[in-house]
């Protein structure tokens, strides 16, 4: 590791952070916000983590041997990260506007989901050997826009935006984020390995994702049910909590499984 790549790796990272803060956070003081910085800012740093530890481990060969090379594929990945928070954003939950200013905690909980989601997307691109950076964009496209699909269908048919931004409604932002971040744990698993050819990717794509889709079935249904008894909300945030926890340990199981396979 030469003193150059840790020079290099820095900057990157310093870069990314300055435009993460300027993208997200507000531009006065942070003091009147902690609980929600702090939540963000451990989130962010976790799924970063997350991401430079599938890097170090599972990554190509020949990335794996330069740390400069680790330090683009981790701050290229931890972009498309924003990226796809800004396609959320524009899609119905501003995390600014919404979960830090508002202090509205179902869309802080949704938020945290997607985040968890897309980074375990961004991971799962970067696993396996291939002929270069190309075919990890192409997987991180693919599996980032089956996300945000995922959410459009969420917020078009179990109404889950407008539940969470208009009513703040809490209980519903932890079941969407516990759907996402499932979701998103196994659409990194499906474009994770080595590469063929995007045709073999588009196939096992849709080969292991399917079962996600009619989760979101069932999940659409228990939401269009439980949107329409307001008074029963009260109950929900705790029931909801274990609901969003069982969907993502299901998703990281089955994701794990699909690795295997």
């Amino acid at each position: 590791m030469d003193v150059f790549s840790v020079l290099y790796g820095i900057f990157l990272i310093a870069i990314f952070l300055a435009a993460w803060r300027s993208y997200f956070f507000p531009s006065g003081s942070l003091r009147r916000y902690r609980t929600e910085t702090v939540i963000a800012c451990g989130l962010t740093a976790a799924c970063g983590c997350g991401i430079l530890f599938v890097l170090l481990r599972w990554s190509a060969d020949d990335v794996r041997e330069d740390s400069g090379e680790i330090a683009f594929y981790l701050v290229a990945s931890l972009v498309g990260v924003v990226a796809t928070q800004k396609v959320f954003e524009f899609l119905g939950i501003s995390f600014r506007d919404d979960a830090i200013e508002r202090r509205n905690r179902g869309a802080l909980f949704a938020f945290a989901g997607l985040t968890i989601g897309a980074s375990c997307c961004m991971a799962g691109s970067n696993v396996g050997n291939g002929p270069g950076e190309e075919v990890v964009v192409l997987c991180a496209l693919l599996s980032t826009a089956a996300l945000t699909g995922l959410w459009i269908l969420v917020g078009r048919f179990a109404e889950a935006s407008e539940v969470i931004t208009v009513e703040r409604d809490a209980g519903a932002g932890v079941r969407t984020g516990g759907l996402l971040a499932g979701s998103g744990a196994v659409f990194g698993a499906a474009v994770a390995g080595d590469w063929v050819s995007s045709e073999d990717t588009l196939r096992d794509f849709a080969r292991f994702t399917w079962p996600v889709f009619v989760v979101l079935i069932a999940w659409t249904a228990l939401e269009r049910r439980l949107n329409r008894r307001p008074l029963a909300r009260r109950w929900k945030t705790k029931t909801s909590a274990l609901l969003a926890s069982m969907m993502t340990m299901a998703g990281v199981i089955y994701a794990v499984w699909v690795v295997k396979h």
